[in-house]
């Protein structure tokens, strides 16, 4: 059988009608073309935390706010954990440059500052700080969270040397964890809502507390070191 060519269709006009070609898919919008994923899916992440905190806080989430599948996320970040544990020293740093920032001032307002502006982080970023504190994580924290946790501690160690100098070592961190134990618990009250109080007047209970610590540390340092008979 002799196989005749198939003719192309005609229009009304007599010509053979262009083919419309398919225009390659639309990327999503805002879809991030760099070389930088895991700094993109940080940033989001971090985002994402302040709007739905740390427990409702997805991979799939993150790779739908910058145009990206979930599996591209995986190849920076083994899991969510991993990602929110970036996110916890970054939040880490900025709570330390708070801190330090009050440290900055004279021996006389700095301690009180610094409480203050630990409590004003908490009131600011509530969501980050559910991270940083009060979170707990399936997977063990990476050392270099713990030490992003240190660095901020250690601020506060450095800033009461200043203030109550000539204690040892020892008394100095007791005195730190109880000041920051302080703080935090007045900061976590008012976050929670357990105290009707306005965030002015937690301020000043912890500026107040942090002061009679202060107080406290400087008289039992004059009663050892009273002159001896």
């Amino acid at each position: 059988m002799v196989r005749t060519r198939r003719r192309a269709p005609f229009d009304a006009d007599g010509r053979v009608p262009r083919v419309k070609q398919r225009s390659a898919p639309k990327k999503p919008r805002g879809a991030y073309h760099h070389g930088d994923l895991a700094r993109a899916a940080q940033e989001a992440g971090a985002s994402l935390v302040e709007q739905v905190g740390p427990a409702g806080f997805t991979l799939a989430a993150v790779a739908k706010r910058i145009g990206v599948t979930t599996a591209a996320l995986y190849r920076h970040f083994a899991h969510r954990e991993a990602l929110l544990f970036a996110i916890a020293i970054e939040s880490f740093a900025s709570f330390g440059g708070a801190l330090a920032r009050a440290a900055s001032l004279p021996a006389s307002e700095r301690v009180e500052a610094m409480a203050s502006a630990y409590v004003d982080y908490a009131l600011k970023h509530p969501a980050r700080y559910e991270l940083m504190f009060a979170t707990r994580f399936v997977h063990p924290r990476p050392d270099a969270l713990e030490a992003a946790g240190d660095a901020a501690f250690a601020t506060l160690v450095e800033a009461l040397g200043a203030v109550v100098p000539g204690v040892s070592e020892e008394a100095l961190v007791a005195l730190a964890k109880q000041a920051w134990a302080l703080c935090h618990g007045l900061a976590s009250l008012l976050v929670s809502g357990a105290i009707p109080r306005t965030p002015k007047q937690v301020k000043g209970l912890a500026v107040h507390g942090v002061a009679a610590l202060l107080a406290a540390a400087r008289h039992s340092r004059s009663d050892t070191d009273g002159p001896s008979s």
